[in-house]
């Protein structure tokens, strides 16, 4: 939003409420604080201060009680928050209505996206649809933020367990998983024959928590857990784990998609073990902000819609 946007104050014509101030406002008082406040809304502390000072000498009274580390709305401020909300969704309305008069996407477009997915695909999904909206400005993050409520003019597409976030929620598809090793670490410790076999390799494995019982599902449905040697490497990226493994330092459970895609542009990179088994299957999660999409919004998730291979939807 435009710094110079603002709004007059109930029942006072002595001055007029900037929309920034307002969002320092109710940030402050989703946050508690100041710095958090800050970091949120990516601003310095001294500027919300000024906000904040502002607010309450146009009002004439404290917003805010300061305990300790914290600040606690007054009754004033309580009040004020619910109109300050009011007020900022409706200037999102309109700004959204606006957008869906002009004729092309604008603005910032956000998106969350898990990093196994960047490499390979949406690499190049992102460069197309950037091509063909020139007025959109992408900001791609590949870890979800600590409080959801920032996402919330995001778009999220991640992989496997998605945490509650206030967006509209959509699964995709589901990856199937198979084995996967090195041919020099393969020869030389012996291919696995069963399932059982994979306890005595090493194992490459994803942060996911502490070791498990892995399952695993055969061609005909059959159904055996085993329990794979702990990980001497964890990754929090699919990237380097898949590295991992072409290192023959072990087995490891990827992603076929990716796996096959790895093949393709490193031919002999690591070969597939157990081909008639697979593991869990991986979901891929859609996430959208609710109520009417903007512009870029509905723009980019059809791009993103029809950019699936096939192969992910069967």
């Amino acid at each position: 939003m435009r710094n110079s946007a603002s709004v007059c104050p109930p029942g006072k014509d002595s001055g007029v409420y900037h929309l920034n101030e307002l969002q320092s406002f109710v940030a402050i008082v989703e946050h508690g604080s100041l710095t958090a406040a800050a970091r949120q809304r990516q601003l310095p502390k001294s500027t919300l201060s000024r906000h904040l000072a502002r607010l309450e000498d146009s009002l004439g009274q404290a917003l805010f009680l300061r305990e300790a580390n914290r600040l606690i709305p007054t009754e004033t401020g309580r009040t004020f928050r619910d109109y300050a909300r009011s007020i900022l969704e409706l200037a999102r309305e309109g700004l959204e209505d606006i957008e869906r008069l002009s004729e092309e996407p604008r603005g910032e477009l956000r998106l969350f996206v898990d990093n196994g997915l960047i490499r390979g695909w949406l690499t190049g999904v992102l460069d197309t649809f950037m091509q063909g909206n020139a007025h959109l400005r992408c900001t791609l993050n590949t870890q979800l933020p600590q409080d959801p409520a920032d996402c919330r003019d995001a778009i999220v597409l991640w992989m496997g367990d998605l945490p509650e976030l206030p967006l509209r929620q959509e699964r995709l598809c589901q990856f199937t998983q198979g084995i996967y090793g090195q041919r020099a670490y393969l020869e030389e410790t012996g291919y696995p024959r069963r399932p059982a076999d994979l306890e005595r390799h090493r194992w490459v494995d994803l942060l996911a928590g502490e070791p498990a019982p892995l399952q695993l599902t055969s061609r005909r449905g059959e159904q055996v857990q085993v329990t794979p040697p702990p990980s001497r490497l964890r990754a929090d990226q699919l990237v380097i784990q898949a590295d991992a493994i072409a290192a023959g330092q072990g087995l490891g459970l990827m992603p076929t998609w990716q796996a096959t895609m790895r093949i393709a542009a490193h031919p002999g990179c690591f070969e597939r073990c157990l081909p008639d088994w697979w593991g869990p299957a991986v979901p891929l999660w859609l996430a959208y902000p609710h109520g009417r999409p903007a512009r870029k919004h509905r723009a980019f998730l059809a791009h993103l819609r029809a950019s699936l291979p096939e192969e992910w939807l069967q």
